[in-house]
């Protein structure tokens, strides 16, 4: 009886766990988060190891991988088209941040 009891309740936790909202669940590392700040997303996807681009407010974009992310700025490193070089962008200046989610 015990072990039919802990399995209904197994059950019972993989049904909630299942039905939870999405906003009760931990973000995916590589999704974007619009009720969190640039920063943070920015860390989350830091983390995650995730090749980015970031659009500046000039209009300036810098394509790739997102190293540390700091309090007011962030380093992009392997950038596209100039692998040797890293650039130190400040956040307040990010205007978007473009990231590949899915695969067809």
């Amino acid at each position: 009886m015990a072990v039919m009891g802990l399995r209904l309740v197994g059950a019972a936790l993989v049904l909630l766990l299942a039905l939870a909202p999405a906003s009760a669940r931990p973000p995916e590392i590589g999704a974007l988060q619009v009720d969190q700040s640039m920063r943070d997303n920015l860390r989350r996807l830091a983390e995650g190891g995730k090749r980015v681009e970031l659009v500046l407010k000039s209009g300036k974009s810098y394509r790739g991988k997102l190293g540390t992310v700091g309090e007011r700025a962030v380093v992009v490193g392997e950038i596209e088209g100039r692998e040797f070089f890293d650039a130190l962008v400040l956040i307040d200046e990010i205007a978007a941040v473009e990231v590949r989610v899915r695969d067809r």
